[in-house]
Formats: structure tokens, C-alpha cells, sequence
């Protein structure tokens, strides 16, 4: 494998020296088991890719060996990556440097900004179920290693201290076998040799957000469901939080809200696409001047 290939992937330990002292020991142990089964199945599933060509991840189409997706399914994320974005709060704007109407330039609560790699919208929408519910951990990855393709989020990326994944709640990730958020970014601090940490927990379970279509439900639903691992550890970081999708922004307020009373030098977020109001797969139709926000893993 390359530098940063699956053998570099499954290196100990997850969480830096520097931070040995700060997190429990079951936290470490936990990680530990966790990245060593991921580990194994990732082996698998390149293995069998590299000895049997496939089909296209999206369109199921037969693609060359090496292969992820065929050039068309290409074309249409690269359109979807390529949308005029709000430099706050990430949502896609109808022309480039256009006035947000959803933010109004604010972004999201606590955050100093938040990136996106792309609209949730087909296929890219696609690819992240399958990361999230089909045990796609191969394309979480793939994703991954394609987002830093992009200049405003490699320069990210390079100005951060610690990347934090939203955490699941522990019955959630047993009954998924992973966090998508986890595996996110893992990929991403070790391909710039960051430190991930697992510095916010879920101290209680919380319903699906996709079953709620409106702000004020959804932030109910994540009130209180978050807290800090080791408050003071964020103290003087850079911090970059990192999930999936950005919907209503709910459970990424709610997070941003903890680390920001941390103190910490910055706090951004990533994500691998947000929501557009303007189009379907969006709960939630925001109207102008709407608070922005994201979708609960």
C-alpha cells in the first residue's frame, strides 16, 4: 500500500501520546478493538475489489479494475462538488459571492465556519447511505480521500489541531458496528498526520433526526444529549468537528455548543455534504434567514 494506505490505516495508537493521560482507559481500549475490526474488513473488501473487477458504487455499471465509479456517475459528483457554497454555513448559493439568504452570513452557532465537500443530492446522497447504513466502510473512505482533493478543505484540514467525530450513542454504534463519523476521520487526520479525539460523548440516546420536519424539534431532540469526555482538554486548539451530512444543523450546534465553552483557539466543521433547501432529500425546507444545521447519525 501507499503512505497512506490500509496498512497505514491500522496503526496504534489512535489517540496521540500527548493525550494518553487525559482520556480514560476504556475509551483507548475501546478504540482499539474497534479499529482492529474495521481494519480487517477493510483488508477484505480491497482484496476482493483488486482481484475481481466490479460495478460502479452508484450505478452498478461494470467498471475497469481500480475503479470506483463509472465516468458518468464522475461527472455528476464533481457538478455537485463544484456548487457556489456560503463560506459560513457551507449552502449551495444559485451564483458565486452571493449574499446567503439562509445564514445571512452568521453560519452555524458556535462555529467560526463550516465546510462541505459537496450537495447532498444524487448520487453523491447515494454514496454517503451507503457509508452510513450498508456497511460501506470502503466508501467512507474512498469519500474521504477524495474530499481533501479539494484546496478550501486540504487548507482545513492543515490549520487544525484535533479533529472530533459527532459521536453515536454506544447502542446505536453496536447495532450499526461503526460510526461513520469515526471512520471519517480517521482517514482524514492520518493522511495530514492529525490526531483524532474522542473528546464528546452521547450520554443518551436520541431518536433518528430524519424523523422530524421542523428546527425546533430537532433541536429538542439533541438538547442534552451530548457531553465532554475531559473538559479543559479543548482548552488553546484548533478544533475541527467532523460528520457526514449538514440537514438543519441540530446536532452540529449541539456539539459545537460543548467544545466551544472548552475555549478553544477555533472551531470549524466538516462535513462530506449538506443539504440544499432548494431541492428534495432535505427534511427540512428552510426559508430565508432560517438558522442552518445538519443530520443525526
Amino acid at each position: 500500500m501507499g503512505p497512506h494506505g490500509l496498512s497505514d490505516f491500522y496503526k496504534p495508537p489512535f489517540i496521540s501520546e500527548k493525550y494518553s493521560g487525559i482520556f480514560p482507559l476504556s475509551e483507548k481500549c475501546d478504540t482499539m478493538v474497534y479499529r482492529y475490526c474495521m481494519a480487517r474488513q477493510l483488508w477484505l473488501a480491497e482484496l476482493l475489489h483488486w482481484v475481481y473487477p466490479g460495478n460502479c458504487w452508484i450505478c452498478h455499471q461494470f467498471v475497469e479494475r481500480g475503479g470506483r465509479i463509472c465516468g458518468e456517475c464522475e461527472q455528476r459528483l464533481v457538478r455537485l462538488e463544484q456548487v457556489p457554497r456560503c463560506g459560513a454555513c457551507a449552502r449551495p448559493l444559485a451564483h458565486p459571492r452571493q449574499p446567503c439568504p439562509y445564514c445571512l452570513g452568521k453560519g452555524v452557532a458556535h462555529y467560526d465556519a463550516v465546510v462541505a465537500g459537496g450537495t447532498y443530492h444524487e448520487p453523491l446522497r447515494e454514496l454517503i447511505l451507503q457509508g452510513k447504513y450498508h456497511h460501506g466502510w470502503s466508501t467512507i473512505r474512498w469519500m474521504a480521500q477524495r474530499i481533501v482533493s479539494q484546496p478550501h478543505v486540504r487548507s482545513l484540514i492543515e490549520q487544525t489541531d484535533v479533529l472530533i467525530p459527532v459521536p453515536l450513542h454506544w447502542r446505536r454504534r453496536w447495532q450499526r458496528g461503526y460510526n461513520q463519523a469515526q471512520i471519517l476521520a480517521q482517514t482524514l487526520a492520518r493522511q495530514f498526520g492529525k490526531t483524532v479525539l474522542p473528546a464528546v460523548k452521547r450520554i443518551r440516546p436520541t431518536a433518528s433526526q430524519t424523523q422530524f420536519h421542523s428546527h425546533q424539534r430537532r433541536h429538542e431532540n439533541v438538547r442534552q444529549a451530548f457531553g465532554l469526555v475531559r473538559p479543559g482538554a479543548l482548552a488553546g486548539r484548533r478544533v475541527l468537528v467532523v460528520d457526514d451530512v449538514l440537514t438543519s444543523g441540530a446536532t452540529l450546534g449541539a456539539v459545537g455548543g460543548l467544545i466551544s465553552g472548552d475555549r478553544p483557539a477555533s472551531l470549524h466543521g466538516l462535513v462530506l455534504a449538506v443539504a440544499d433547501p432548494r431541492r428534495g432529500h432535505s427534511p427540512l425546507m428552510l426559508e430565508p434567514s432560517a438558522p442552518p444545521v445538519e443530520l443525526d447519525p
